[in-house]
């Protein structure tokens, strides 16, 4: 793994059968949680990434990643993942809800 990054968590449930869900999160406070609910299965590490400050903020050559949530909408979680911010605001006016540090940035993606 690259310095200065954290993995990225992937769990998978067929707890909202018929439909299923993945979760990905790079937060360790998220996979920890996730560990210790049996709904949902571990699946390893996708990928790392670099962490955003608390504020949202990405380093330099780093575009933030927003995660949206469709607050059970659908009868499944689902969660939404873009670099756009104007994607990130369509979804929230469709009533997703944003999620992570700042206005809702998850990770960071080299630009």
């Amino acid at each position: 793994a690259p310095a200065g990054t954290v993995p990225v968590c992937r769990y998978f449930s067929t707890t909202f059968a018929p439909k299923s869900s993945h979760f990905y999160s790079a937060l360790a406070s998220d996979c920890d949680w996730l560990q210790s609910n049996p709904n949902w299965q571990f699946e390893g590490y996708a990928f790392n990434v670099v962490l955003p400050a608390v504020d949202g903020s990405c380093p330099a050559r780093y575009a933030p990643v927003y995660r949206v949530y469709n607050n059970g909408q659908g009868a499944a979680p689902n969660h939404r993942f873009t670099t756009d911010l104007a994607v990130r605001n369509q979804m929230l006016a469709q009533g997703y809800v944003a999620e992570g540090y700042g206005i809702g940035v998850s990770m960071c993606s080299p630009n």
